[in-house]
This record gives C-alpha cells, structure tokens and sequence, in this order.
C-alpha cells in the first residue's frame, strides 16, 4: 500500500502539471530497486490494474529524470499512455481497433460484448 500511494502522489503531480488528464491517460514506468523491485515484480501482472492506469511498466535500476517518491529505492515517471482510447473501458491499448465488429474497442470489451 505504501509503495502504491507514492505511485499515486506521482500520477496527482503529472495530473496537476497537465501531463496527463485523467490517470487512464497514463503509462508509469516504476523504476525500481531492493525490495520496491521485489514488491513490484510480485504484482507486476496487475499493476496497470492497481494503479488505475492504461500501462504500468517496472524497470530495474535508477533513471535520470524520473520523479522521485518518498522511497529511495523507487521513482516514478509518467507520460501519456500508448495507443488508442477504448470507447467502453476508457484504457488506452494497440489493440483498440482489431476487432472489424467493434472498432472503437479494445480486445478485452470486443470479447465481452459479444457474450
């Protein structure tokens, strides 16, 4: 939860700047070390979900110009998510678009619609 709430001081900070709108909007890059790491690859496969944004990428190490938290072994960086807005989910994703049925949807609501 710790390491969560760093991540959101981070995305609240990059909102306020105009970065991004809405932290859909978002793909973070979790530069991480120690036991941050070890925390973040423990979840890594849901961490987009947990944090609320379109993608959520952990990097082992330190980067230059990423925004620090309240951590030493973890900074944040955050730019505009990658690919297309899905019209039902509002997560942004290549896959927007691949279903000819549905265009205007992402893989995941394109199989949901149809059930």
């Amino acid at each position: 939860i710790e390491i969560r709430s760093e991540i959101t001081k981070v995305l609240e900070l990059a909102r306020r700047n105009k970065q991004i709108g809405h932290s859909l909007d978002a793909k973070v890059e979790l530069h991480a070390e120690g036991e941050a790491l070890a925390i973040l690859k423990s979840v890594e496969k849901d961490l987009a979900t947990l944090l609320i944004v379109s993608q959520a990428v952990v990097v082992e190490g330190a980067a230059s110009g990423a925004e620090a938290t309240g951590r030493e072994d973890l900074k944040v960086t955050v730019t505009a998510a990658e690919g297309h807005k899905c019209e039902r989910c509002w997560i942004y994703s290549d896959e927007v678009g691949a279903d000819a049925e549905h265009p205007t949807l992402c893989k995941r609501c394109a199989e949901a619609v149809k059930d």
